[in-house]
């Protein structure tokens, strides 16, 4: 094991599945699993801490001082979380001069980030922030939203970076963990969030306390709570007609339309649109969605129908149609359903982008299994197949 371990240091991906699979022969066997852990991967971390720091002070280097200990005592391999300035930046530096693969995911667009959560605090943050980028191995920009600070869109990269830390480790067969920067008063509100959310049951938290000492140079933009985005889960369902003659597709349109309202009667959305043969259900999480998607699955099986499922988790605005009244929802961010069949393989594939998938690992309540798909842009959104739910 030792000598197959050091001829492919780092294909952990085919180290994941022998360290799965002989540590169901150890739980088997009753015998112990401690002789394993010199072989996983180095650890996943998702990373969140307020932004009370000067750049390069005294409480900066305190706070560099545990994060350093923090990714020794751990052995931090992938870092994730967001790079605003004061904690998020101090920690993402400290990983990368340690070795660490920096996977950032952030809100809105890098420029509107950059100006709403790091220029208002000094141009040597945005210095660092700049050259914390160019190291990264991933930048992912989870919405197109411009204007106010959206409160929506800060909390899904926060779930999204607590989900997709928990997953990278869950696919290593390793280890994730959540660092935290706690303000004296136990804040800011977002960071507070994020460590209540984090599931500690089943993986470590580290805490830090750090006084502010920090002073913005000019106010920062509220984050705001705008009524008309929130946060869904939505199913995409649409037939892949190739091959099929109009009557065949007649029948089949009918069939998938049958499934999908017995879903709905079972599993009612909270907003479902069918129109060209196309169906779209949204749910309030990504839970509840892959709950629907697995009945309509289901239900498709038993009626001998296959077709592919596309699930997205994202930032939603509602508008109301000019001509129907209807409302309607759509994804500030790039939606799965804009992408075509080919890139899912078989055509009964359940692909879901990374927000939900990670959303459902911060969730634990849904048990599940995911294949990487192959098509792989560093700085998009991954994307899944589920292959088993329960």
């Amino acid at each position: 094991m030792r000598d197959a371990a050091n001829y492919s240091c780092e294909n952990f991906e085919d180290r994941a599945g022998t360290l799965k699979r002989l540590s169901r022969i150890c739980l088997a066997l009753g015998a112990k699993q401690e002789w394993l852990e010199p072989f996983r991967p180095p650890s996943s971390v998702h990373f969140v801490g307020h932004m009370g720091f000067l750049s390069g002070k005294d409480a900066e280097h305190a706070l560099a001082g545990d994060v350093e200990a923090f990714l020794t005592r751990q052995r931090v391999g992938f870092a994730y979380g967001a790079l605003a300035a004061g904690a998020d930046l101090i920690f993402a530096e400290r990983a990368l001069d340690f070795g660490a693969k920096l996977h950032v995911i952030l809100p809105t667009a890098v420029d509107i980030f950059g100006r709403q959560s790091v220029e208002v605090f000094g141009q040597d943050w945005l210095r660092r922030f700049e050259s914390a980028l160019a190291r990264a191995a991933s930048v992912v920009t989870l919405t197109r939203v411009a204007g106010l600070h959206d409160a929506s869109a800060t909390q899904l990269a926060g779930e999204v970076g607590m989900g997709s830390a928990i997953l990278n480790a869950k696919l290593l067969a390793g280890r994730a963990s959540q660092y935290v920067v706690f303000d004296e008063k136990g804040g800011g509100a977002h960071t507070a969030n994020l460590a209540l959310r984090w599931p500690k049951e089943n993986w470590d938290q580290h805490v830090y306390v750090a006084k502010r000492d920090g002073r913005k140079t000019y106010a920062r933009d509220p984050i705001a709570v705008l009524p008309d985005r929130e946060c869904l889960a939505t199913l995409n369902i649409k037939l892949d007609a190739n091959g099929f003659s109009a009557e065949d597709e007649i029948f089949l349109v009918e069939e998938i339309e049958n499934i999908i309202i017995k879903c709905v009667e079972l599993h009612p959305p909270l907003h479902y649109i069918s129109h060209d043969g196309g169906w779209k259900l949204s749910y309030i999480t990504p839970a509840e969605a892959v709950i629907a998607g697995s009945e309509i699955k289901s239900l498709a099986e038993i009626a001998g129908v296959f077709f592919s499922i596309r699930g997205d988790y994202g930032v939603v605005q509602w508008n109301i149609d000019n001509i129907s009244g209807a409302m309607n929802s759509y994804k500030l961010g790039k939606s799965i359903s804009s992408l075509g069949y080919e890139r899912f393989g078989s055509p009964d594939t359940f692909v879901v982008d990374q927000s939900f998938v990670a959303a459902l690992a911060v969730d634990q309540t849904i048990h599940f299994s995911v294949e990487p798909i192959d098509y792989q842009d560093p700085d998009e959104e991954s994307l899944f197949a589920l292959t088993s739910i329960r």
